[in-house]
């Protein structure tokens, strides 16, 4: 909790975490491709083919922790 989330490029804030269990999402992933499991049959028991997914989003991002250490006492 208590973490800000900058993109690197223009210093903007899209995210920040206030509560425990928040989420927030940054980037997205790519569309996910069809594996070995795809092209299984009765016939090609164990297939070697494979088909790669979609790109997704790459961001640099910084995350700053607004608060380091809780004291107690």
């Amino acid at each position: 909790m208590g973490s800000v989330v900058r993109e690197c490029d223009n210093d903007a804030a899209p995210a920040e975490i206030y509560t425990e269990n928040h989420s927030y999402i940054l980037a997205r992933g790519g569309a996910g491709g069809r594996g070995n499991h795809f092209y299984l049959s009765n016939e090609a028991r164990g297939p070697v083919t494979s088909e790669t997914g979609g790109v997704g989003e790459v961001k640099e991002l910084i995350i700053e922790m607004k608060i380091a250490a809780h004291v107690g006492g």
